[in-house]
């Protein structure tokens, strides 16, 4: 849930990200969450990485951005993100207000006159790294596209890697995910392996009062990293 303020009220960098705690030491994500869920145990390995579970996740959430990555040491196992909104910030007449772009694994926030107070911005939206769990869920994390109300469940992970250096020592790699509602800063990001995925039909999104859709003529745009 990282956040970097660049600009007060004006340009807001963020992973931040209401979570609610539930009982079994669970974590769920959302304005209204699908499930509870019950806590996430184990460790596994995949291509080279160690895989720790913290806590279960899930969200149901509007894509407002998408930021793909090749070239970092993240991209081996997580090579998108997504930049999501929930509550006030999945509603387009809310929404028409921002400019969103991404980058570096931030999302970044632009907005003149916001329309509902910064802090509601930072607690329902943020830039979530996606780790797929098999090929077919990477292959729905690549087909989403912004606008899209999706809904995701998983895990909160910490991943680990030895690097291999030049002199044949390894270099210690390590990236964890937030499970807190309140950190701020570096560290602080979801990072999810998520396990289910789909996208909520348009009609179930507007009974639910996030509104329809929204087009890439829509004014608030997504820029990839």
């Amino acid at each position: 849930m990282r956040s970097a303020l660049i600009i007060l009220a004006v340009f807001f960098g963020s992973c931040f990200a209401l979570l609610k705690m539930h009982e079994a030491n669970s974590l769920a994500v959302a304005a209204a969450p699908v499930s509870q869920g019950t806590a996430g145990t184990g460790t596994w390995t995949k291509l080279n990485f160690t895989f720790r579970a913290l806590q279960d996740f899930e969200l149901q959430a509007r894509v407002l951005g998408v930021a793909r990555y090749t070239s970092d040491i993240e991209a081996a196992v997580c090579p998108v993100d997504f930049a999501l909104g929930w509550g006030p910030m999945a509603r387009p007449e809310v929404l028409k207000h921002f400019t969103i772009s991404q980058g570096n694994r931030w999302y970044y926030w632009e907005s003149k006159r916001p329309p509902i107070p910064p802090r509601e911005v930072v607690l329902h939206s943020a830039n979530m790294h996606m780790i797929p769990s098999t090929p077919s869920i990477d292959a729905k994390l690549k087909s989403i596209s912004y606008g899209q109300m999706i809904r995701f469940s998983g895990k909160l992970v910490e991943v680990t890697r030895t690097i291999p250096a030049e002199k044949g020592r390894g270099s210690p790699w390590r990236w964890v995910s937030s499970t807190s509602r309140e950190d701020m800063g570096h560290g602080s990001c979801e990072i999810i392996y998520v396990e289910k995925l789909e996208v909520v039909p348009e009609s179930e999104a507007a009974a639910s009062g996030e509104g329809p859709a929204l087009r890439l003529s829509d004014p608030v745009r997504a820029a990839g990293g």
